[in-house]
């Protein structure tokens, strides 16, 4: 583009005329026009005066038209690897004579032809800005241009990994994350509504309030590079299991002392009883025959394949007698004493304040069978609890005929028994 510098005197109005310009005519008073190559061009004035009077100068230019800078490169490769990610750029500008370069990682050049070393992998876009000083610049950006990559020789990651168990987890207990990855040193755990919700243990553990699919991710890190693994996990919670059970009678007599046992437990799928007499069973309802007199505990291991068992054990729960004697296994903790004895009707029996009896919070019952096991009423009253770490309690039993008598204190699931003898000549 050439400008026009009018310097006509006593002119109010003009006309141009431009050989191979554009525009080819004008009636600024100092107009721009180009030309689209180099040349010597005749170019007209006519100046008007208010007295419709004109001047007219006729003059050859001669015009030199600069080309546009147009802005080109290549790269001798576009994908290079660490540790020497060494790239050389060849500009292939035209119709410049500067040069900006951009190499994507926060690196410079004005070099026309640089060379340039990435430190980082990745992908890197470039750009070229070329100029004349005449034209305005032209600007070349290739984007992602050149890949950088880790080097070749090192392991590159894989992230890989699993859960701990079959999918099912007790309430309360973590799900472990087993890190099957390889070739990384480092590890960057999240996961979706687990507590933590995130880590970088190599084989985190997670807790989940709930069952449900949760989002986790892992990335894997090492010196050949990142890999990262996203995956729904299916977590299923199973609640803990609570072990119970109670009996339709806890005193029965020879030769059939059959006792049914009731499976009072939740969220188990087996069971392990122990009657207290080297016999087991594995039924979830059994009915148990003992072969002997005394006390028996009885014991019932709760469980399911994902939690710990739970256990409940009832001491002393199962009482077997004899119908024709008194049991001798009685009072098998001496925590019970019982004077005078034999007595002629007023007892005095003492429960010491700590033992399994006197120290649980119920209701203390008495049961009373004869020689032949056959129970009786009993007229008792409660006289005082001592000071001394005993509960004492008075038995009148003297509206009773002389005999061997067999006392079984009740409290609660727990029992026990005493033996004693009513003489009234005493």
């Amino acid at each position: 583009t050439v400008n026009f510098q009018n310097t006509s005197t006593d002119a109010t109005s003009f006309y141009w005329t431009f050989q191979s310009g554009n525009p080819a005519s004008s009636t600024s008073s100092n107009p721009s026009v180009a030309f689209s190559s180099s040349g010597t061009y005749t170019v007209t004035l006519i100046a008007y005066s208010s007295g419709n009077t004109s001047d007219t100068l006729i003059q050859n230019i001669s015009v030199t038209v600069n080309p546009t800078p147009s802005a080109s490169f290549v790269a001798n490769s576009t994908s290079v690897y660490q540790p020497n990610a060494t790239v050389i750029f060849s500009n292939t500008s035209t119709n410049s004579n500067s040069y900006f370069w951009n190499f994507g990682d926060g690196i410079t050049s004005t070099l026309q032809n640089p060379n340039h070393t990435y430190a980082d992998t990745g992908y890197y876009t470039v750009t070229l800005i070329s100029s004349n000083g005449l034209c305005k610049a032209d600007t070349i950006e290739l984007i992602n241009y050149i890949y950088v990559g880790p080097d070749p020789t090192l392991t590159q990651p894989v992230a890989s990994f699993f859960t701990s168990g079959s999918g099912y987890t007790c309430e309360g207990s973590p799900v472990v994350f087993i890190n099957n990855s390889s070739g990384a040193t480092s590890y960057q755990w999240t996961f979706s509504g687990g507590t933590p919700p995130a880590s970088t243990s190599v084989n985190p553990s997670v807790t989940f309030a709930s069952s449900g699919n949760y989002n986790v991710t892992l990335i894997a890190t090492g010196p050949g590079g990142v890999d990262t693994l996203q995956q729904n996990v299916s977590i299923n919670i199973v609640p803990k299991p609570i072990s119970d059970f109670s009996a339709n009678d806890t005193i029965a007599y020879l030769p059939n002392a059959v006792i049914n046992f009731v499976n009072l437990s939740d969220n188990a799928s087996f069971y392990i009883w122990n009657f207290g007499d080297s016999a087991f069973s594995n039924l979830e309802d059994p009915s148990h025959i003992f072969s002997d007199t005394g006390y028996f505990t009885v014991s019932l291991v709760a469980g399911n394949d994902n939690c710990p068992n739970d256990t409940n054990v009832y001491i002393n729960y199962i009482y077997v007698t004899n119908p024709n004697g008194v049991n001798s296994n009685e009072n098998k903790n001496n925590s019970i004493k019982i004077f005078p004895n034999p007595g002629s009707g007023i007892f005095h029996l003492y429960l010491e304040e700590f033992n399994s009896l006197a120290s649980e919070k119920n209701e203390i019952k008495f049961v009373v069978f004869n020689i032949i096991g056959e129970e009786i009423s009993l007229d008792f009253k409660i006289m005082k609890t001592t000071s001394g770490g005993e509960s004492e309690y008075i038995l009148d039993f003297s509206n009773h005929p002389d005999g061997i008598y067999y006392l079984k204190i009740i409290n609660g699931k727990s029992s026990e028994n005493i033996k004693f003898c009513l003489l009234s000549n005493q």
